[in-house]
């Protein structure tokens, strides 16, 4: 019995693994559409082995190239290595996708001037490039639960607007962890500095809190009046991402 079913199971990877050898590449840019805000024009290849170029929220974001790896079909958790090479990013990882779960990791370069776009609806800019080390998040049951890596920032200036008035502050480097308590969580540091800057968490209602503490404002060269600890948390806001 126990043979006979090794033997169904191979059969099934065996005949996965000659649809996706086969099957054209536009059939992943059909899926890749149902993420809200994300397209993949241009494709070439095929499922298995292909390439595009990745549209984010009406931006494209550079050449999408995908790669099967067959061996993740006997874990069950197939997955697929990428990487997205753009003017103003360069970047790679693996997506595992399952019914009931879904990984992505994230290794590369980003350079501000991609960001800031978005950043610009918060009235910030920002100089400099980020650095992802390792980045992992696994989601299971449509809820994250495991989360950790590292994103530096190069530091430099950063340009933002404070009581409808425009200011600039110079930065050193910082660092970003990511773990997983209760939830992704990222606390930011200066390099070389103990003390935290920005501690975010993604909470399960789907938002996403920010909190900013009195050594940050210091930094900015607007020190929060008060007594208290540089580490403590003296300003947060809450947004929905999810």
């Amino acid at each position: 019995m126990k043979a006979a079913v090794r033997l169904a199971m191979l059969g099934v990877l065996a005949f996965l693994t000659f649809c996706m050898a086969f099957a054209p590449a536009r059939l992943l840019a059909t899926a890749v559409e149902r993420i809200d805000g994300a397209s993949l024009t241009g494709t070439a290849g095929t499922v298995w082995r292909g390439s595009g170029r990745l549209h984010v929220l009406g931006r494209d974001r550079g050449r999408f190239t995908w790669s099967f790896q067959p061996a993740t079909l006997l874990t069950l958790f197939p997955g697929i290595a990428w990487t997205l090479s753009g003017e103003h990013l360069d970047l790679d990882g693996r997506i595992n996708l399952a019914p009931n779960r879904a990984a992505a990791s994230v290794n590369g370069t980003i350079d501000a001037a991609a960001v800031n776009p978005w950043l610009a609806d918060y009235d910030l800019i920002m100089a400099g490039n980020f650095q992802a080390s390792d980045l992992y998040l696994h989601i299971r049951d449509n809820r994250p639960d495991d989360a950790r890596g590292s994103l530096r920032w190069s530091g430099g200036r950063l340009r933002y607007v404070l009581s409808r008035q425009p200011r600039t502050a110079d930065l050193p480097p910082l660092a970003a962890s990511l773990s997983f308590v209760d939830g992704p969580a990222a606390t930011v540091f200066a390099e070389g500095n103990s003390t935290p800057l920005i501690e975010a968490q993604l909470l399960d209602n789907g938002f996403a809190r920010i909190g900013i503490t009195k050594m940050l404002t210091k930094m900015l060269n607007e020190p929060w009046p008060g007594g208290g600890g540089d580490h403590e948390v003296v300003l947060a806001v809450e947004e929905k991402l999810l």
